[in-house]
């Protein structure tokens, strides 16, 4: 696993793909906090709120070449037939792409650092919105790694991706339309946007975590089933 964790980290900045990911973050999170400054806002929360667009536009990139690539240019041969386990090689190229997210997720702290330098910031909030903020990407990586696995073609593996979070975002929006009440409920505890709003708000609900854990664990699942398929066709 770790060797393909690494194989595919290096990936990420022997191509645009990683620097593109990490500079479009910083720069747009650079443009949000800009606009809260000329508000005279320095509540960083409103930041975090509003890279959840980012994100979720952002991911997509990120993952569009996770699996799709290896099964163009058949080197997913190389890997269903090495002596790596399926789990390791879906965990494996799965922490990578965490992990370029992680590093452009912490490119933000330079705007934390500038407003604690003209007020006092609340810390222990900030930190549960990053929570917040590596907990939604880590699922929309993992959606997208699956959307990945079906298709050879990169921009279809991103559209699809992105269609998918845009799905999981306007749920709430989808609720008020339906009548059936329980349908009601289920689509509103799955609302992505609401899960992760609480976490704005500076609270840690395990329900929540579990939640995204969840979703997690399920594609991730779903990709090795993708993967396994392929090893015995």
């Amino acid at each position: 696993m770790l060797a393909i964790m690494r194989r595919e980290f290096k990936a990420y900045f022997t191509s645009p793909i990683g620097y593109i990911v990490v500079a479009a973050f910083f720069l747009m999170s650079g443009v949000f906090f800009s606009q809260l400054v000329a508000y005279g806002v320095a509540d960083m929360r409103n930041l975090f709120s509003t890279m959840y667009t980012v994100i979720m536009f952002l991911i997509p990139v990120l993952t569009m070449r996770l699996m799709s690539e290896d099964k163009k240019i058949k080197t997913d041969q190389i890997l269903l037939t090495s002596p790596v386990t399926i789990t390791g090689v879906v965990l494996g190229k799965y922490f990578a792409a965490l992990l370029v997210y992680i590093v452009a997720t912490l490119s933000t702290v330079v705007q934390c650092l500038m407003v604690g330098l003209f007020t006092t910031p609340e810390w222990g909030v900030i930190f549960t919105n990053y929570i917040g903020m590596i907990l939604l990407g880590a699922t929309f990586i993992a959606i997208g790694m699956f959307i990945s696995s079906l298709t050879e073609n990169q921009v279809v593996s991103a559209i699809g991706a992105i269609a998918a979070s845009i799905l999981v975002t306007v749920m709430d929006s989808i609720v008020p339309k339906i009548n059936i009440e329980f349908l009601d409920a289920f689509l509103t505890d799955a609302t992505f946007s609401s899960r992760y709003n609480e976490f704005m708000t500076g609270v840690i609900d395990f329900s929540n975590i579990m939640f995204f854990l969840s979703i997690i664990a399920v594609f991730l699942f779903l990709s090795g089933r993708v993967l396994e398929k392929r090893r015995w066709a």
